[in-house]
């Protein structure tokens, strides 16, 4: 769970680097809070590799391999030649610096062990208890798809559906006594189907409409600051893909977190805006 506060912390680290790297473009200025934010980014990524966490490895791997690709790409086009050859240099010998100290610091064989042989992994997906908690979960969602089953109702109402899967029901089988012990599930590891579950069609419509509404601004009211909001909507996706897998959105406190940031990051921007071409 740690790890997706840790994934929302590099998106803010993300959207201020290219918020200062235009800062400091716009008054022709060398250097900037924005070259302290990149090394944010590396060290934040090294702290998730050291817990070990699936998720927030593949997420925040995807949203910082992106940031890393835009922030070159961004240096290249620096507004002088002189800028944009430093910068380039700069990025590419933070980027080695932190793949040293990643490697150095980051036990590669254990992460190699928790993600196990990829290849049988998705060969046998629908196999896993995580898959069939889904498949499971998505059925009780057919059965009140619009209205749901009501907030925190899953944990009680999944056993009745567990049933029909020993595999899932029961801790193992043993050849002489049978089926033993019981499986207790208290999240579905998939966010987004047992939302669905809970709160159906309505609940989960209102809130894609307050997601709906954050996407809207930073779409329409980012102007000049055009790869921070960029960079905050590959934040809420890598969120909602990592909710696919794992419980994140089961914490109120990381609700709070990220519509916190959205809305601090949409002011700023929209302050920006409207500072900048009134």
């Amino acid at each position: 769970m740690g790890v997706a506060y840790l994934n929302l912390i590099i998106c803010a680290c993300g959207m201020l680097y290219f918020y200062h790297f235009n800062q400091a473009e716009r008054r022709e200025q060398s250097g900037g809070p924005h070259l302290l934010l990149f090394v944010f980014v590396a060290v934040l990524y090294t702290s998730i590799g050291l817990a070990l966490s699936r998720g927030g490895i593949l997420f925040g791997g995807v949203m910082v391999a992106g940031f890393f690709i835009v922030a070159a790409a961004r240096g290249l086009f620096a507004s002088s030649l002189r800028n944009s050859i430093l910068l380039s240099l700069l990025i590419g010998s933070l980027v080695g610096g932190g793949g040293y100290m990643i490697f150095q610091f980051v036990d590669i064989q254990k992460i190699e062990q928790r993600f196990g042989d990829i290849e049988e992994t998705i060969q046998t997906a629908d196999q896993s208890d995580r898959a069939i908690t889904t498949k499971l979960t998505w059925q009780m969602a057919q059965e009140k798809l619009w209205l749901g089953w009501g907030a925190g109702s899953w944990r009680y109402i999944f056993p009745m559906y567990q049933k029909s899967h020993p595999e899932i029901f029961y801790q193992g089988y043993r050849a002489r006594g049978g089926w033993w012990g019981r499986k207790i599930y208290h999240y579905a590891h998939n966010d987004i189907v047992q939302f669905l579950c809970e709160y159906g069609i309505v609940g989960c419509g209102i809130l894609l409409m307050i997601f709906g509404y954050w996407v809207w601004n930073l779409l329409f009211r980012a102007a000049g600051n055009t790869l921070s909001a960029l960079m905050l909507l590959v934040g809420l996706g890598a969120a909602f893909g990592h909710a696919f897998v794992d419980f994140i959105f089961q914490s109120p406190a990381y609700w709070l977190a990220l519509n916190g940031l959205l809305c601090v990051s949409v002011k700023l921007l929209s302050l920006h805006r409207e500072r900048v071409y009134r």
